[in-house]
C-alpha cells in the first residue's frame, strides 16, 4: 500500500503528544530528520550542523581523508555516502553482476558490498568489485544523467503532470458527458493538504486539462481516497462519494461524503455521511446490500492507533430516499476484522451476496487471516468468517474475477503486503492466484506468480512493504486478462503478462529496484494501477501515479 512513512511517523509523534505520551524513546529520536524526508531531501545539508564543528582529536591516528571512516560513521542512514558501496537499498542482482537472471541483492548491514543470496544465475567475476552506484559505471541507475534501462521498451511513456499534489488513486469516468473519459485523482499533498484533481479528458493522451473539484471551502481534505461516480439520488446527474482518512492524521480525519451533482460542471452540494471519525476509509462500494432497490455504501474503517492494537470493522451504511440519502449510522458486519477493499460478491452461489477482501490492519493475521470472506447466511445481520489463506502476513488487496484465464471460471487475485528485507523469515512478498472450490468454505488453492518482488528496507522514519496496489485488464489485445502491480516498497511497477492463458509472466513496467526517492528510476509507492482505454482506440493504456515522485505517466502498448 502507499506508506507514505514520511508523514506517518512525523504525524504519530504529534498524535503521541495528543495523546499523553512522554517522550523518552527512541522515536522520538527520528523527529529532527523527518522534516528533510518530507521534502524529498536524501539528507540533511544544514551547513550549521554541529558534527562539523568538533575539534580534532590529537589523540585520533586515522587518516582524515580515509572515506572508510565516513561510512563506518554514516552506514545506516539510508544514503550512500563516500567509502559506501550501498546503505540500505536493494538492487536488481542482474545490475550488480551480468551473470544474474534474476532475484533482489540487499545491503549488507557494513554498507561495503551486496548480499546475493537471493540471486538467481551465476555470478561472471565473484572478485569484481563493481559498484552499481559508481558514476563511472554506465549502468548506474541512480546517476539521473545516465539512467539506464527502466521503462519496459513495448511501452511509450506519455506524462499527464510532472508536477501534480502528490497523486495517489485514480478513478476514471466521463463525468461531463462529452464522450471522453476523465480522471478524478486523488492527491494526498504534503503536511496534509491533500486535495481531489479532474483532468478532463479531450480524447488525446497528452492533452488534459487539470481543474481542483469542488468540494466547498479551500477544496482541502486530509488523504482523500479513490471516489466513486454514480447517480446517487436518480436524478439523471453524476454524483460522486468519496471516503478519506489515514493513520499519519494528527485529529480525527475519518471522512465520507458525496457530492451530489447540479448539472453545471464542477458545481456540487456536499452532504456529509461520516465527518472527522477515528478510524479512517480507503474505499468503499455502491451495492444494494439489502436488497431494496436502493444502493447502499459498503466500506471498511481501520484504525491503527500509536498506541494499542489495530482494528478493522467492516460495516455498510443504508441508502434511503431521503434527501441526503445515505443513512449515517454504520451497520458493523464484522469487527476486529476486515480490509481496505472489501468486494460484494456472491461466493458460494446461494443468490445471496457474500463479501471478500484482503486484511491488512490486524495485529496476528497467522490467526485471523490474510485473506477473508463474510458469508451472508440467513440475512444482511448475519455473516460468517471463512479464511481463505493465513500465511501470507498482512495484506492488501483481494478481487474477484470472472473468466481470467479465459476459461468461463472464476478466480481470485490477491497481494499482500509485507517486507523480507525487514524480516527475512517472514511471508514473501507475493501476487496470489486462488482457484475458488464450488464450496468456497474448503480450502482455496494459491499460487503465487510474482518471482523478484522485494521491498526495501524500511528507513527509519517508518516500515514500508511491497507489493501495494493493483489492477487487471487486457493491456497486450490478445483476449487475456493482464495485470498492472505497485512494488510500493519495491521502487518499480510491474505488469504482468498473460501469455498462454494460465501463465503469467513478470515484467518491470518501469523503475529500479533499489532506486532511492527522487532518483532516476524511482517508482516506489506507485498508485493508479488502471488499465482502461482512454483514447477510444479500442487498445487499453495503464494510468500510474507516483506518490515519492510526483507525477502522472500514461503507458500506451505499442507492440
Amino acid at each position: 500500500m502507499l506508506n507514505f512513512s514520511a508523514i506517518c511517523i512525523f504525524f504519530n509523534l504529534r498524535r503521541l503528544q495528543n495523546e499523553k505520551n512522554v517522550f523518552g524513546d527512541s522515536s522520538f529520536d527520528s523527529c529532527s530528520c523527518i522534516y528533510c524526508q518530507l521534502r524529498g531531501d536524501s539528507k540533511n545539508t544544514d551547513d550549521t550542523d554541529t558534527a562539523t564543528d568538533e575539534p580534532t582529536d590529537a589523540t585520533d591516528t586515522a587518516d582524515p581523508t580515509d572515506s572508510t571512516d565516513t561510512a563506518l560513521v554514516n552506514c545506516g542512514n539510508r544514503t550512500i555516502d563516500a567509502g559506501e558501496i550501498c546503505d540500505g537499498n536493494a538492487m536488481e542482482c542482474n545490475i550488480i553482476d551480468s551473470g544474474y537472471t534474476g532475484g533482489i541483492a540487499t545491503c549488507n548491514a557494513d554498507c561495503l558490498g551486496w548480499n546475493v543470496s537471493d540471486c538467481q544465475g551465476n555470478q561472471t567475476d565473484p572478485t569484481n568489485p563493481t559498484d552499481p552506484t559508481d558514476p563511472t559505471n554506465p549502468t548506474d541507475p541512480t546517476d539521473p544523467t545516465n539512467p539506464g534501462p527502466t521503462s519496459d521498451v513495448e511501452f511509450e511513456r506519455i506524462t499527464v503532470d510532472d508536477n501534480p499534489n502528490k497523486p495517489a488513486f485514480v478513478t476514471v469516468d466521463d463525468l461531463d458527458n462529452d464522450g471522453n473519459l476523465d480522471m478524478i485523482v486523488a492527491q494526498y499533498g504534503p503536511l496534509l493538504s491533500g486535495n481531489y484533481d479532474i483532468y478532463w479528458g479531450t480524447g488525446k493522451l497528452d492533452q488534459w486539462t487539470k481543474e481542483t473539484l469542488n468540494i466547498g471551502g479551500d477544496n482541502g481534505i486530509s488523504f482523500p481516497h479513490p471516489v466513486k461516480v454514480a447517480d446517487v439520488n436518480g436524478d439523471g446527474i453524476k454524483d460522486i462519494v468519496s471516503p478519506s482518512g489515514f493513520l499519519a492524521c494528527v485529529m480525527n480525519c475519518g471522512n465520507i461524503f458525496w457530492l451530489e451533482g447540479t448539472g453545471t460542471r464542477n458545481q456540487w452540494t456536499k452532504h456529509e455521511i461520516v465527518k472527522n471519525n477515528d478510524h479512517f476509509f480507503f474505499d468503499l462500494s455502491l451495492v444494494d446490500i439489502d436488497g431494496d432497490g436502493i444502493d447502499d455504501i459498503l466500506t471498511n474503517a481501520s484504525k491503527k492507533p500509536t498506541i494499542g492494537n489495530p482494528d478493522e470493522q467492516l460495516m455498510w451504511f443504508k441508502g434511503t430516499n431521503t434527501a441526503d440519502r445515505f443513512e449515517t449510522t454504520a451497520r458493523v458486519i464484522s469487527s476486529g476484522n476486515g480490509g481496505p477493499f472489501p468486494r460484494f460478491v456472491d461466493l458460494n452461489g446461494d443468490n445471496k451476496k457474500d463479501i471478500a477482501l484482503a486484511q491488512y490492519f490486524n495485529k496476528d493475521t497467522s490467526a485471523n487471516g490474510s485473506f477473508l470472506w463474510f458469508e451472508q447466511t440467513y440475512d444482511i445481520e448475519n455473516w460468517t468468517k471463512h479464511v481463505i489463506d493465513n500465511e501470507s502476513g498482512e495484506s492488501f488487496m483481494l478481487e474477484i474475477i470472472d473468466d481470467l484465464y479465459g476459461d468461463g471460471i472464476r478466480r481470485a487475485v490477491g497481494v499482500n503486503h509485507v517486507n523480507t528485507s525487514d524480516t527475512p523469515n517472514g511471508p514473501k512478498e507475493g501476487v496470489f492466484i486462488f482457484d475458488i472450490p464450488d464450496d468456497p468454505t474448503q480450502p482455496w488453492t494459491k499460487k503465487n506468480i510474482a518471482t523478484d518482488i522485494k521491498s526495501r528496507k524500511s528507513p527509519m522514519t517508518g516500515p514500508q512493504g511491497a507489493p501495494g496496489l493493483f489492477g487487471y485488464g487486457d493491456i497486450t489485445g490478445n483476449g487475456l486478462i493482464d495485470l498492472v502491480v505497485s512494488g510500493d516498497g519495491d521502487s518499480r511497477v510491474f505488469w504482468f503478462e498473460q501469455n498462454p492463458a494460465g501463465t503469467f509472466t513478470q515484467h518491470t513496467l518501469d523503475g529500479v529496484a533499489g532506486a532511492s526517492i527522487n532518483s532516476a528510476g524511482s517508482f516506489g509507492q506507485a498508485g493508479g494501477m488502471k488499465i482502461v482505454d482512454l483514447d477510444g482506440d479500442g487498445k487499453n493504456e495503464i494510468i500510474v501515479t507516483l506518490y515519492e515522485d510526483n507525477k502522472i505517466y500514461i503507458y500506451k502498448y505499442n507492440k
